[in-house]
């Protein structure tokens, strides 16, 4: 397998939902991200070889995660790390406030070496509300405004996404919809402005990829995945996860007469952490009288940690 780090450079704010409004998360998942390159390649008749990809294993998603400048951040993993201070609170606490780690500092944070100081207060971006204001009818009436949750990121931040190709023509597949995407914008009201950004590619990732490539007494997910039923009783032999519930609608005049929600799914957190490594699912999560399917990504990207 191959891999490349996909960065995105934001020109505007994002709106990353949480399910309020008013109010944004400051990145976004594998499976959102999925559904964004689905809809770009349905405008480039892509979809059913995207979706041959995905399903066959030749092509993975991680979540998204921050870089500031040439530094790659990755979730801290969901396990307990004991020393000689684990009972001390002051220590607790400052675990508890970090939640990413520089990629090349994971093995120090496990074998608790990481300086928690330097980590606990980590800024990427600024969290705002931004008002917007709803016409339905302007010869008829006022314009309501309303609030709407967005993430601003620094300056040499963003987010990243890690993509894994079998061979160089799935990834120019690929990096075709990413092209397309720039321009269509990722998260909530895109039709706002919100949500562009710039591509940079940067095949250069070796400490990424030998995480990913190492074997380790323990695997940690970088992207919301989920078992298929023959996997899960193995998956789930010693693990140390964090379940999220996935839900959202469906963004298809073609779907329903009115906007339908999809499926709600409970997927494993990126951080996770398993003993046994899975293949993973992509997910239909239509309702029974939707008009054709919608598709949920769970598919997972392991690192030994």
């Amino acid at each position: 397998m191959n891999y490349a780090i996909l960065k995105f450079h934001f020109s505007t704010a994002v709106h990353f939902g949480d399910g309020v409004l008013n109010s944004s998360v400051t990145s976004f998942m594998a499976d959102t991200l999925f559904s964004s390159l689905f809809i770009e390649s349905l405008k480039m008749n892509m979809n059913q070889q995207l979706l041959d990809y995905v399903n066959s294993g030749k092509l993975l998603l991680s979540d998204s995660f921050p870089f500031k400048g040439k530094e790659y951040f990755l979730p801290k993993p969901i396990m307990t790390v004991r020393n000689e201070d684990s009972e001390n609170q002051k220590i607790k606490k400052k675990v508890k406030k970090i939640k990413y780690l520089p990629c090349d500092q994971v093995d120090d944070f496990v074998n608790s070496k990481l300086d928690l100081e330097k980590y606990a207060d980590g800024k990427f971006c600024r969290l705002d509300e931004d008002t917007k204001a709803a016409v339905r009818n302007a010869e008829k009436e006022e314009p309501l405004p309303y609030r709407v949750g967005v993430c601003t990121f620094m300056e040499n931040c963003g987010l990243y996404v890690i993509a894994g190709y079998e061979n160089p023509s799935i990834f120019e597949d690929v990096k075709t919809l990413f092209d397309s995407l720039q321009y269509t914008g990722i998260g909530g009201k895109r039709n706002s402005g919100l949500g562009r950004f710039t591509l940079e590619i940067d095949h250069n990732c070796n400490v990424i990829k030998q995480l990913i490539e190492r074997k380790g007494n323990n695997y940690m997910a970088i992207s919301v995945s989920y078992p298929q039923n023959n996997e899960l009783d193995n998956a789930l032999d010693g693990a140390s996860y964090l379940l999220v519930k996935r839900s959202g609608f469906v963004l298809s005049d073609s779907y329903a007469k009115e906007q339908r929600r999809k499926e709600d799914r409970f997927v494993f957190a990126a951080g996770s952490c398993f003993r046994n490594k899975y293949e993973g699912t992509v997910f239909n999560v239509a309702a029974s009288d939707g008009l054709h399917p919608v598709y949920r990504y769970a598919k997972p990207m392991f690192i030994g940690v």
